[in-house]
């Protein structure tokens, strides 16, 4: 299909023209890079070809489009074992089902859709997505205890400020859940951004003048500890800074050199008993800075002070029942 016309690509309304297997990701402007956390991750085959969809806006004038593509690979001591899926909501989920999307004119009208969750999943993200009709969002899940988890609440939409929500730690959805999808749109004068005046009957489209009811999900199987994983940019991006263990990981103290407080991050598979240990050139023990301390999986941070030490190279270590790592640090004058 691009060898049919001298221009790069080709034009597809609606998806890629050509069967898929699996969405990587989508992007507008302002949405930053997320890094997943360890062991967490997208596969990429070999051989694959990836396809690119990109929506432009009208222009008077000829332009070129210069986008370009960066992957980011994890470091071979991190496997992906698992993988994040995507779960889309469309209008194939509304109570009226596909068909019932349709704004009348001179109307604010809410849709409610359902997804039931099969599986306990973690949630990583979520993406609502609407034109210039959308009012507001809501989603939230139900549980077959009947406790309410609320996901995200918009309460003034904005075409122009949208994007990926990404959540500060995992949001553990359990099996039998009920996610309900709240959507409201405003097909009146009322509306400044309504591009048709008068109004007119609007249905799902991808033009701008169309309308969409769709919200995109990442998503990975449940694992006990899942709530307390940090999620986001206080991931390891530099592989080089980081050794791994079992799916453990521990960061290069910072400041370093430091001859005051430094910081220590690293990241538990599981919830275990640890110990983090400052020793000095030969590997005697100088001082406990956690000792017999059980954390949570997932990240953390401690903070400890070497003003009071000699200058030389010392090592700090993390070990406990599944981990057994260390780190140079530098103690100067």
């Amino acid at each position: 299909m691009d060898a049919l016309s001298p221009e790069y690509g080709y034009e597809s309304f609606g998806d890629f023209g050509v069967p898929i297997q699996g969405t990587f990701t989508g992007y507008t402007p302002g949405i930053q890079s997320i890094f997943f956390p360890v062991g967490i991750g997208k596969t990429l085959p070999a051989n694959a070809d990836l396809i690119i969809q990109v929506h432009y806006a009208p222009l008077a004038t000829d332009e070129t489009d210069r986008s370009s593509l960066n992957i980011f690979f994890k470091d071979q001591d991190d496997p992906v074992n698992r993988e994040v899926q995507n779960m889309p909501i469309t209008p194939l989920d509304l109570d009226g089902g596909f068909f019932s999307f349709s704004i009348p004119t001179d109307e604010v009208k809410t849709f409610h859709g359902t997804k039931e969750i099969m599986e306990d999943i973690s949630f990583i993200s979520v993406y609502p997505h609407s034109h210039y009709l959308g009012k507001n969002w809501e989603l939230f899940a139900v549980t077959p205890q009947s406790d309410t988890i609320n996901i995200i609440r918009i309460n003034d939409w904005d075409f122009n400020w949208q994007g990926s929500y990404t959540f500060d730690r995992m949001k553990k959805i359990p099996a039998g859940s009920i996610m309900h999808i709240n959507a409201t749109y405003d097909n009146t004068l009322s509306n400044p951004f309504n591009l048709n005046n008068p109004p007119q009957t609007v249905a799902w489209g991808e033009g701008t003048t169309d309308e969409m009811y769709l919200v995109g999900t990442a998503y990975v199987p449940y694992r006990e500890g899942d709530e307390e994983i940090v999620i986001g940019e206080t991931q390891p991006t530099n592989t080089s800074d980081v050794q791994y263990d079992q799916g453990n990981w521990l960061r290069s103290p910072f400041p370093n050199p430091s001859n005051g407080e430094v910081s220590l991050i690293f990241y538990l598979q599981e919830r275990q008993n640890i110990n983090l240990d400052l020793l000095d050139i030969k590997g005697r023990l100088v001082r406990n800075i956690v000792q017999n301390n059980t954390r949570a999986a997932g990240e953390h941070t401690n903070v400890f002070n070497v003003g009071d030490l000699p200058a030389g190279v010392s090592t700090v270590r993390l070990h406990g029942p599944n981990v057994n790592l260390t780190k140079p640090l530098l103690v100067s004058e």
